[in-house]
């Protein structure tokens, strides 16, 4: 054994079993055992088939993760080369590994492969009862003669294909870890019916067979399924390692679940399997039956088209048996007002809620305390845009009620109300509770002699004045925090409810955005908002409001049929467009002299409007406007650059005309494509010429 992979092993070894005994596994894995392993899979990645080099990183793999029941012991860990083990996460292994290229754009799976690691395991498990485990692994059986034989086949990738970077992940653990929220224990604790959510491994030898079935010889499975049938039930420490629990009946209604998953092709068939409710099925007279009749009302009730089903269900695995979705459906579409219609061409409204946010549909203390707080307070549906875990969104409903009635606000209770649903409304993730914390300190700091109370007062007033200056999602921002600084304490409303001290557009500009209800992700509204607020007219309280009368009018008097909030969506739609788009600039709508032409050339590109998966406005060639100089807006900071005294620059005694200069960069500023790429290339190119003209570096443009 090469002694740096020795060294390496020790370290793997001991970090996973450590691993395992945090999440309340058996940990029994030995260096000797793990070296045994690796030895068996001829020092090549069990997975893939490839050698390990001294570069490679050696991982040890659980093939049935320890998120999902699995143990740090032989039976269960293999090596693997790293990108691999990363990959697969938490990943049912039967689903995950197709969907693996070696880099050549060959699939890593192959059935003799997956023959190689059953019968791994089995011997594994079978030698947890002899003397000597590590003799019993890499003692041939008659599987590893039949390997041996067909040793072309083992090392053959099978087929082509390409590697998913954006597998489908089924495993609500991995959904909600990826929430912010690592901890196991954690998860457990806040979802209930997940600790029954386990993958056993006579399951998975089952699921490992029917895989096999029909690409490798009947004999040899038969040989196999005898080996499994033959092992005796094992615990360690009390803890259950392996049992055959699977009843003749339970193997039919599992092989008819597998049939029909095969038929809908699911990505994910083996791990939506584990995520049904067998005690449901086993009621049923006829299994498949039921569960069309299931996808079909589920389909109905949340809007969605039959060819949305694989991604609901990859995204919520048990919904189909669990009886009591049907209501949840319709109280989150009844609670946050979200639309269960659907065309031809696109699911519901309600449907791209649940897939952003499949949380939603676990039933559970957490869901119940969230649906009423949304009833009594009518909270916006945009606070479910943000994959903020549900807890987390009821906690900052619950500080920002608490923040709002310390702050004493002089103001009648509608304001009051307005208040407090913009700081919940705008709060995209961020904990309000830690943001409370950290100005009670500021407050604290500034004055040690206040007392409790006025320290608690002050920085809730202080919250209030920067979500209503500019939005809930700036809080902890220090550029915020200084600007609001005098202002909080002698926080006043006008008689529209409206702080006195604060551009009216900070009301606005959020609404607009909001009734455009745009189908991204709540920091992208952020940035949208953030974006309305650097155009000049909007800083200096030109009220975003006319510009989105404006546009409403014009549809008005184009769709006479569309009703009111149709309208204002629609002309909130347009005004995100003029917004967003590199090629327009919502500042020209306050100018009477050219807003008609933008209206004319806009009006017919802005249903177009797409945003990427980060939430970036993607933007498009309008013919009618090639002729405009892209980014009116960033062209003023080009502008004052070269406004200054004099019409040249004189480098190495040539005068450089500063018109030329202007064109080079409107020649560079014309080939962006979005406003971000503007502001980025402006601000680049104003840095170069600056430079080059201090180090007189400037290519020949001038005059002598």
């Amino acid at each position: 054994m090469d002694t740096q992979h020795t060294s390496k092993f020790v370290h793997a070894v001991e970090s996973n079993n450590k691993r395992a005994i945090k999440a309340n596994a058996v940990a029994t894995l030995t260096l000797e055992e793990f070296e045994a392993a690796y030895i068996y899979f001829g020092g090549k990645c069990a997975y893939s088939g490839q050698s390990f080099t001294s570069e490679s990183q050696i991982s040890i793999e659980h093939i049935i993760p320890i998120m999902s029941g699995g143990h740090s012991m032989a039976f269960n860990c293999i090596p693997v080369i790293t990108k691999y083990n990363s990959s697969k996460s938490g990943y049912h292994l039967l689903d995950w590994w197709r969907c693996q290229t070696d880099g050549m754009n060959n699939t890593t799976y192959n059935p003799f492969r997956l023959l190689k690691l059953i019968n791994y395991m089995i011997k594994a498990l079978e030698g947890i009862n002899t003397q000597d485990s590590v003799v019993h692994i890499l003692m041939d059986n008659e599987i590893d003669t039949f390997l041996s034989q067909n040793r072309e086949k083992l090392e053959t990738n099978f087929e082509k294909g390409t590697e998913r970077q954006d597998f489908k992940k089924i495993s609500q653990l991995e959904v909600l870890r990826k929430m912010d929220m690592v901890r196991i224990e954690d998860l457990y604790a806040i979802y209930s019916e997940l600790d029954n959510i386990t993958l056993n491994p006579a399951i998975f030898f089952e699921e490992a067979l029917h895989e096999l079935d029909g690409k490798i010889p009947d004999d040899v499975l038969a040989i196999v399924s005898s080996k499994i049938n033959n092992l005796p039930d094992i615990y360690i420490d009390g803890k259950k390692v392996f049992k055959k629990e699977m009843k003749p009946e339970d193997i039919k209604i599992r092989k008819a679940v597998l049939a029909w998953a095969e038929k809908e092709k699911l990505e994910n068939k083996y791990g939506i399997i584990g995520y049904m409710d067998f005690e449901v099925l086993k009621l049923q007279p006829d299994v498949t039956e039921f569960l069309e009749s299931r996808k079909k009302l589920i389909l109905g009730e949340i809007g969605a088209n039959s060819r949305d089903f694989n991604n609901l269900i990859n995204k919520v695995p048990n919904i189909l048996t669990n009886l009591g979705v049907d209501n949840r459906i319709k109280d989150i579409a009844k609670h946050f007002n979200l639309s269960t219609d659907k065309t031809s061409s696109r699911s519901s409204e309600l449907y791209r809620y649940v897939v952003n946010k499949p949380d939603l549909l676990l039933s559970g203390e957490n869901m119940e305390i969230l649906l009423r707080y949304v009833e009594e307070l009518k909270v916006d549906k945009r606070l479910l845009k943000k994959g903020v875990p549900i807890p987390t969104i009821i906690d900052n409903i619950e500080m920002a009620m608490e923040i709002v009635k310390r702050a004493e606000l002089n103001a009648d209770e509608k304001v009051q109300r307005r208040v407090l649903l913009k700081l919940i409304n705008s709060t995209t993730g961020s904990s309000l509770r830690s943001a409370y914390k950290e100005f009670r300190n500021r407050v604290k700091e500034r004055d040690e002699s206040l007392d409790t109370n006025t320290i608690k007062k002050d920085a809730s007033r202080w919250i209030v004045c920067i979500s209503e200056k500019y939005n809930a999602s700036e809080i902890l921002k220090e550029k915020r925090i200084n600007k609001t600084k005098g202002l909080y304490q002698n926080m006043r409303f006008n008689e529209e409810g409206f702080m006195i001290g604060v551009n009216v557009n900070a009301y606005i500009v959020p609404k607009i955005i909001s009734l455009a209800n745009l189908d991204i992700s709540r920091e992208a509204e952020a940035e949208i908002i953030n974006n309305v607020f650097l155009i000049n007219h909007i800083k200096q309280g030109h009220r975003a409001d006319l510009v989105l009368k404006d546009l409403a009018s014009v549809l008005k008097a184009e769709n006479k049929k569309m009703s009111d909030d149709e309208l204002m969506q629609e002309a909130a739609r347009w005004f995100v467009f003029l917004s967003e788009s590199s090629q327009v600039y919502l500042g020209v709508m306050f100018d009477n002299n050219v807003k008609g032409r933008y209206i004319d050339v806009t009006k017919k590109y802005y249903k177009k409007m797409q945003f990427d998966s980060n939430g970036n406005f993607v933007d498009f060639e309008m013919e009618e406007l090639k002729d405009l100089v892209i980014g009116i807006d960033y062209m003023k900071l080009a502008d004052s650059f070269l406004k200054s005294a004099g019409e040249f620059y004189v480098i190495k005694g040539k005068y450089i005309p500063k018109e030329d200069i202007r064109e080079k960069l409107y020649e560079k500023l014309s080939k962006c494509k979005n406003k971000k790429s503007v502001k980025a290339t402006c601000i680049r190119m104003l840095r170069d010429i600056s430079k080059s003209i201090l180090e007189g570096e400037e290519e020949d443009l001038g005059r002598d």
